[in-house]
């Protein structure tokens, strides 16, 4: 089993970078040149590095928690486990299976021979592609690192016979991890749903009051004209009687005038 999980750590790394592959064109205009190639090998390795090493500590967050929970955390970090060369310390050298870095690296630029990409508008020179190697190189060591430390800790559960209890146990933590993710994003879902119709809401009553307002205000200036009418009509109505009352300054409409011999107004 420790074999089996430091070949797949290692075989997935090789997947990675073979199976992004699919589906490009083998025929592209300008080939890029050897620095090109190795930079975009080593981009894509370092990549597929870095996400191994997730993985790789994860596990080892899950196998500490584990010993912790059984109370051995303390008994296995007071041993030493994993030590397949006997040289006293557990590190890469110990691993049953580990791809060096050179071939790692052989796999990766063959693939961009495969892949065909064109050539990019800057081409970097040897120099800074051989930097960059000595980047990539320092991470996948520490990769390689690390799954030592998950090897250690698979040999001591294997020698308590507590590895197959680890298994279910972790399986049970992946779960109940998934089922607190989906959960939390339910909740994060509905109170953000929440807080929109909230604030639907109170668009929806703020847009009403200033309705229910502008259709006050609206009564209101009806009113007033309304008003203002009546006052108007009667105005004019009571103007239109007396001027017909008392038209030509004539008291009862009686005519004649001061100058033509008729008799006067009174």
């Amino acid at each position: 089993m420790i074999r089996t999980s430091a070949l797949l750590c290692s075989t997935s790394i090789l997947l990675s970078l073979s199976l992004s592959a699919h589906g490009q064109s083998t025929e592209e205009a300008d080939a890029p040149s050897a620095a090109q190639r190795e930079m975009h090998a080593l981009q894509d390795m370092n990549n597929a590095t870095a996400d191994s090493l997730r993985q790789t500590n994860e596990r080892i967050d899950m196998m500490q928690k584990y010993l912790k929970n059984k109370g051995m955390l303390e008994d296995y970090e007071s041993g030493v486990h994993g030590d397949t060369n006997n040289d006293g310390t557990v590190d890469s050298s110990d691993l049953p299976f580990k791809l060096s870095f050179d071939k790692a690296l052989d796999v990766a630029e063959q693939h961009e021979v495969n892949m065909a990409r064109e050539a990019d508008d800057e081409s970097p020179d040897q120099l800074r592609a051989d930097a960059y190697k000595d980047v990539v190189k320092s991470s996948w060591n520490h990769l390689h690192e690390k799954m030592a430390e998950v090897n250690s800790m698979s040999d001591y559960l294997h020698k308590k016979g507590q590895f197959d209890d680890f298994k279910d146990w972790a399986t049970e933590q992946d779960s109940a991890a998934q089922a607190a993710m989906q959960k939390d994003a339910e909740e994060k879902s509905k109170a953000a749903v929440d807080e929109q119709n909230a604030k639907s809401a109170k668009a929806r009553k703020e847009l009403l009051a200033k309705k229910a307002q502008l259709k006050a205000e609206h009564q209101k200036f009806l009113q007033t004209s309304w008003d203002h009418y009546k006052f108007n009509q009667e105005e004019y109505t009571k103007r239109f009687k007396y001027a017909n009352k008392y038209r030509n300054g004539n008291w009862n409409g009686y005519g004649g005038g001061w100058g033509d011999g008729g008799y006067g107004g009174w």
